[in-house]
């Protein structure tokens, strides 16, 4: 019965990743295994996949431009951060920020109307 649900619980997963896969990530198919932590059944193999991925990806130069992608995300992630936290620390800005907060929390304005007040 446990090997029968596994069974279906990976059909299962392979549909969904098929509905889901990523088409940037040509050259790679996503699989399904089954894997157990209590009895270890399907550990070794599953490292081995996850091993021969990053070789994989490493060679058709995948690797390279999700790298390159992220640390690109990263960058604008903190630009975004310190331009925030340097708008919230501006006394110029506090009182219009407490104004424009109230307005919102009392219903009296909505929050994109407000934001436009800074553009």
């Amino acid at each position: 019965t446990l090997n029968l649900q596994q069974g279906l619980l990976k059909l299962s997963t392979q549909g969904l990743l098929r509905l889901l896969r990523n088409q940037n990530d040509q050259g790679w198919k996503p699989f399904v295994l089954t894997v157990s932590s209590l009895t270890g059944e399907g550990v070794s193999e599953a490292w081995e996949d996850i091993l021969q991925y990053q070789i994989d990806a490493i060679k058709s130069g995948r690797y390279y431009h999700k790298r390159e992608s992220q640390r690109v995300s990263w960058l604008w992630d903190y630009i975004q951060f310190e331009l925030i936290e340097i708008f919230k620390r501006d006394p110029s800005i506090k009182e219009i920020k407490r104004n424009l907060e109230k307005d919102v929390k009392r219903w009296q304005n909505d929050a994109k109307h407000c934001s436009k007040y800074f553009t």
